[in-house]
This record gives C-alpha cells, sequence and structure tokens, in this order.
C-alpha cells in the first residue's frame, strides 16, 4: 500500500467507525535519496504521532505509533483508537470488532499486565502487530511484516 492509498483507508475507517479527532490531513515525507527509500510521520497531538517507513516503490514497510505519557495510568481513548484505526486500515476485511479482538490478542487489554515493562504481540495475516512500553514515559505500537 501507497502512502496515499494508507491516508485514504486510514481516513476511510476513521469515517466509518466516527472516530472522531483522528483524521489524517498531510503527511510529512521525508526521501532518503541514497536508498530510495523515506519515512513519514504524522503528528495527532503533543502526545501521539505516527511515524512509517517507504521503500524505494513507494509502499509502506512498516508503521510505528509513538505515545508519551504515563505508561502507568491506563492508556488513553485516543490511543487505543489509533491503534484500532491502524489495525483496520491495514486489514480491509477487518471489522472494529476484529480490531479489537488483535489488540485482545497482544494482552493490551489484560487487567494482570505490568506496565512498567510490558511487550505484546500477535502476528494476523503476514504482519506482526506490537505494543510496548520502553519506560515510564514512552510506549509504542508497531506493524510489520512477519518474520
Amino acid at each position: 500500500m501507497t502512502t496515499d492509498e494508507f491516508q485514504n483507508k486510514f481516513n476511510g475507517a476513521v469515517g466509518k467507525y466516527r472516530l472522531n479527532g483522528l483524521s489524517i490531513t498531510r503527511l510529512d515525507m521525508k526521501d532518503s535519496s541514497e536508498q530510495g527509500t523515506g519515512t513519514f510521520e504524522y503528528v495527532f497531538n503533543d502526545e501521539l504521532r505516527l511515524v512509517g517507513a517507504v521503500n524505494a516503490d513507494k509502499s509502506i514497510q512498516e508503521f510505528r505509533l509513538y505515545a508519551t505519557g504515563d505508561t502507568r495510568k491506563p492508556t488513553g481513548g485516543i490511543y487505543m483508537t489509533a491503534i484500532a484505526t491502524l489495525i483496520l486500515t491495514t486489514n480491509s476485511q477487518y471489522s472494529y470488532n476484529d480490531a479489537q479482538d488483535v489488540i485482545q490478542d497482544m494482552r493490551l487489554l489484560d487487567r494482570d499486565v505490568n506496565q512498567s515493562d510490558f511487550d505484546g504481540a500477535t502476528v494476523r495475516n503476514g504482519l506482526e502487530y506490537r505494543f510496548s512500553v520502553q519506560d515510564h514515559e514512552h510506549s509504542t505500537f508497531e506493524i510489520t511484516v512477519a518474520k
């Protein structure tokens, strides 16, 4: 999927499920001319940003959603909504319930999770979905091709 296709699918999921406040207006592209690859970034707010890697053929290789804030507190609604929207974007046949299943499979919704060093992952349709906590202020949700 190209960055334009990604943006259209992401915004389509936002509209379909009425996920207000998440629409992507314009991805900030950065090219690395030496390798023919690049990255893109979108800042949702001061605490949430999306970064992706793009191959030489302009297809997206991976996504990372970075959040800042106290990881010992429950994950905020906008962050969980962005995670679900990214899952929906990468699996056009998924429903919102399917996205919630992926989140559940990562153990992100478990009550006995140690938030200080959490690292949960699941693989679906050749993609790995991973949520991890780096420290008390930073967490990451990423989607990569499963190895």
